[in-house]
């Protein structure tokens, strides 16, 4: 049974299938042994999606009526199994208003290529590189206690990553890669924002507080190496994750971009799956109680920006 789960799993996490059924008989040559036929039937190698987002809101009438023509949504495609090899290319459009895509506009474009050494080398090293945009409110720039609501300061970040993995295990992995950034801080009309909002002693806004970005304009460009090495032995007892996995990762800046910036940044986060009963496995056995234990540790020292750095919320 475990063998053939195992074996659902490896298949499972080739993605490369849409449907996978399983039939079981006995080993007429072997007496007690099993012979398991596995059907797969494969994903369409090419693939494009539209999902679109239409606002309902009452009218005067009380009837519903579209709150506007502008239809948002997300436009996705994918080419799967390049050649064969598993190569992919995936990449997705979304906006608030898909016929006039404006600030609110993401996209995320991510090219895939397993088996760099070919299929036959056990370390089974992986090619990945992704251009993409995102945007998020800055968790540094916000009111503190006490304080009234403060103008919002916007991250806005289109970058490009690429890395290469190699997988100790199936769970346990290495990372490392570059990363090439650019950084603007936005305010809520999506103006540049170069400073943050201070408080007066009067209790009113100066917006002349301290700059958001490291070149003090508002844009940030930059260079910087990240790795990242993965320890995961968990595993599934009756359904109930238990184990351990460690992950560290560690950014360093390469003295490459605005004002010549050259940090590290690190963190480590350590998550315990601690069993608290001792019990039989088995199809239809219950799962242990499991006792989660989760911390997390981030440092940073160096020319690190704001938008960057630790906060404690």
């Amino acid at each position: 049974m475990e063998a053939g789960k195992q074996a659902l799993r490896n298949i499972n996490s080739l993605s490369l299938f849409s449907n996978i059924e399983v039939n079981p008989r006995p080993d007429e040559k072997n007496e007690g042994g099993i012979i398991v036929e596995i059907k797969l039937k494969e994903l369409e190698q090419k693939s494009a999606e539209v999902s679109t987002e239409w606002n309902i809101v009452p009218g005067h009438n009380g009837r519903p009526t579209l709150a506007s023509i502008q239809p948002g949504g997300t436009v996705s495609f994918e080419h799967r199994n390049i050649n064969g090899l598993n190569r992919s290319i995936v990449g997705s459009v979304t906006s608030t208003n898909l016929l006039n895509p404006q600030d609110d506009l993401s996209f995320k474009l991510e090219y895939v290529h397993p088996y760099v050494d070919g299929v036959t080398n056990p370390r089974n090293w992986t090619f990945r590189a992704s251009c993409f945009n995102s945007r998020k409110l800055s968790p540094v720039f916000t009111g503190g206690p006490g304080v009234d609501e403060v103008p919002p300061v916007w991250i806005d970040r289109v970058g490009l990553k690429a890395n290469i993995t190699e997988n100790f295990t199936r769970q346990s992995k290495f990372t490392y890669g570059h990363v090439m950034e650019e950084i603007t801080m936005l305010d809520e009309t999506s103006s540049i924002c170069t400073h943050g909002v201070r408080a007066l002693p009067n209790g009113g806004l100066s917006m002349n507080g301290p700059p958001t970005t490291l070149s003090g304009t508002g844009i940030d460009r930059m260079a910087f190496a990240r790795a990242n090495i993965t320890r995961d032995n968990t595993k599934f007892i009756n359904g109930a994750i238990v184990g351990q996995r460690d992950v560290f990762q560690l950014d360093q800046g390469l003295g490459i971009g605005s004002n010549f910036p050259f940090f590290n940044r690190h963190q480590l986060t350590l998550t315990c799956f601690v069993p608290l009963k001792q019990v039989e496995e088995g199809v239809g056995k219950s799962p242990p109680p499991v006792l989660v234990l989760h911390g997390h540790y981030g440092g940073c020292v160096g020319d690190l920006p704001s938008y960057d750095a630790f906060t404690l919320r």
